[in-house]
């Protein structure tokens, strides 16, 4: 799919932008933002808020699914695993508690041996 988009809408020069407006020219997030990310809220029945929103409910969900701050650095495109904890650290907070129960648990001697 990614090498279809450049292809089919990325002029091969160094510079040339990836996504840009119906007529070619570069996006403008305020134009971008008027015309399809409010109306887009709008017809879900959501609040106005920014797309990074959405990025940060991404990562709150790999984490809360398991993801390992690598999965999470891949999954969101960062150059390391400690850019990624930067912003969404925070997220891994439960991640002590439940490490605790874990160490408790295989720590206990086990009945029968």
């Amino acid at each position: 799919m990614r090498e279809r988009h450049l292809t089919e809408h990325v002029e091969p020069r160094r510079g040339a932008f990836l996504f840009t407006s119906p007529n070619g020219a570069p996006l403008r997030y305020t134009n971008w933002r008027r015309r399809v990310w409010l109306p887009a809220l709008e017809r879900a029945n959501l609040s106005a808020v920014g797309v990074y929103v959405l990025r940060h409910s991404a990562a709150a969900r790999l984490v809360a699914a398991g993801a390992s701050p690598k999965a999470l650095q891949t999954i969101l495109g960062h150059g390391s695993a400690g850019f990624s904890l930067h912003p969404y650290g925070h997220l891994f907070d439960s991640d002590v508690d439940d490490l605790a129960g874990r160490l408790d648990e295989i720590s206990r001697p086990h009945r029968g041996e």
